[in-house]
């Protein structure tokens, strides 16, 4: 390699020898010896200090502690599927309070199921024993829907703001201090901007009631996340469809948050409408398949749907996806170039349904069935093929089977049976659909809480506060 013209490069001056003095061999192999000592005994830990890998991971233990928002309803049904009848029987309590009133003690047997009247929204709170895994649902104007627990965030699609089709939502805080939350919502033209939808503000104990027609006017579709700034709050919406000129009220689920792959499971065939929202800055394009008892495909002649960035698309299921939708088992799936939002909306057997994108499940899960006559649940594996058990409360056998990414699995529901709970080990996750003369139920799976989360304090932040 050449030099730069014009460039002197100064000499290094040479090294100078220093001559050490010889060691004798015995002291070389006492000083190999203290050394290796030393580090002997460094390395040796205190078995009563945790070690630091130990200390940050943090320690599962069993729930102790749960709520659950129940929206307005005539008798709330509760349920305790992960535990066996008996075992730790009178260790807890389970107590239910309407807004408004003193909280009323229920007897719940560990593994069984109860059912109590109700008025308006309640809130239900389990301790010890009755805590982990508690489930319920709520018999509402139509069919059953689910009681939530209180969370920071919610996201609904197909939600409805004028015309036809007008959404309320119920925000109820389980706690005694304040909740403070803000709503933000997307339309076909973008977002939407109103000081009615920001500092919603719920008194501790307490419930409040917004008619999205009244906040953000609209005969279109919208998206709506709703944003909890200060404390948490159970959430729920609740539709009224004007059918054949007669309004109808339906239960309208929460949906899972923006994400390139949404699985809407037990999807039948009817007048329906897919929703997509695009809360991102960039603009997206879905694909939608269905996902069958055999592989997910594509349905013939259906294109990607563009969906620009912060707005709202709706688009019907064309006559193909709903021909393989026909049998009532398949799953809808909805894949973005970007994060989206969907769900899916309309009319079936004359009574309006909303159906969502379902969250996975990573451990045991459960569902509330509804009380109709025809009911099934619909199962998928999100990541791998999984062996899966699934129990009913209330009468029948266990069914048992294997579950497979992209393949929706029909399990079929036993008469009398109020409860199905999945034990498997893989992330899945399913929903369930009845139907009947008292209309048309589509209620999500949802994991059970069986453990919380206790953090570490290493010994170093003992001092430093950190």
């Amino acid at each position: 390699m050449s030099r730069p013209a014009g460039r002197r490069v100064a000499e290094r001056p040479a090294r100078r020898r220093v001559a050490m003095p010889r060691l004798r061999a015995d002291l070389v192999i006492g000083l190999v010896a203290v050394l290796v000592t030393g580090a002997t005994l460094a390395t040796v830990a205190d078995p009563d200090e945790p070690q630091p890998e130990q200390a940050r991971a943090p320690g599962a233990r069993q729930l102790t502690e749960a709520v659950l928002a129940c929206p307005g309803g005539s008798r709330v049904s509760v349920a305790q599927p992960v535990a066996e009848e008996g075992d730790g029987e009178g260790d807890g309590e389970l107590t239910l309070a309407s807004a408004g009133a003193e909280a009323r003690p229920i007897d719940l047997a560990p593994g069984g199921v109860v059912d109590t009247a109700v008025d308006g929204p309640s809130v239900l709170r389990a301790t010890g024993a009755l805590a982990p895994g508690l489930i319920a649902a709520v018999e509402g104007p139509s069919v059953r829907s689910e009681c939530v627990a209180p969370a920071g965030e919610w996201w609904f699609a197909a939600v409805g703001a004028g015309g036809l089709h007008v959404s309320t939502l119920t925000l109820t805080n389980p706690d005694d201090g304040p909740a403070i939350a803000d709503l933000e919502v997307w339309g076909p033209q973008g977002p939407v901007t109103s000081e009615a939808i920001r500092g919603i503000a719920v008194d501790g104990g307490q419930t409040v009631t917004r008619n999205l027609a009244e906040l953000v006017p609209s005969r279109d579709d919208v998206v709506v996340r709703v944003l909890v700034r200060q404390g948490r709050l159970g959430v729920s919406m609740r539709d009224q469809t004007v059918v054949a000129a007669d309004p109808l009220t339906a239960e309208h689920p929460a949906t899972s948050a923006p994400t390139t792959r949404a699985v809407l499971p037990a999807v039948p065939s009817g007048q329906l409408r897919l929703v997509i929202g695009n809360p991102g800055d960039e603009a997206a394009r879905a694909q939608l398949k269905v996902s069958g008892a055999e592989s997910e495909s594509v349905p013939l002649d259906v294109d990607p749907v563009p969906v620009p960035a912060g707005e709202v698309v709706s688009v019907p299921l064309d006559a193909n996806t709903r021909k393989l939708l026909r049998s009532g088992e398949a799953s809808l799936v909805v894949e973005g170039t970007a994060p989206l939002v969907s769900s899916v909306a309309g009319v079936v057997a004359g009574r309006p349904v909303t159906m969502t994108a379902v969250d996975a499940a990573a451990a045991r899960s459960a569902v509330f069935l509804p009380d109709l006559a025809q009911r099934t649940l619909v199962l998928t594996a999100s990541e791998h093929a999984t062996p899966v058990t699934v129990r009913f409360l209330g009468g029948g056998e266990d069914w048992k089977g294997r579950l497979q990414p992209q393949v929706s699995t029909a399990v079929p529901v036993p008469k009398g049976a109020q409860v199905a709970w999945v034990e498997t080990d893989a992330p899945h996750l399913g929903a369930v659909r009845g139907q009947g003369p008292a209309g048309l139920g589509w209620l999500p799976l949802r994991e059970l809480r069986e453990e919380r989360l206790v953090p570490v304090v290493r010994p170093d932040q003992l001092h430093s506060g950190g």
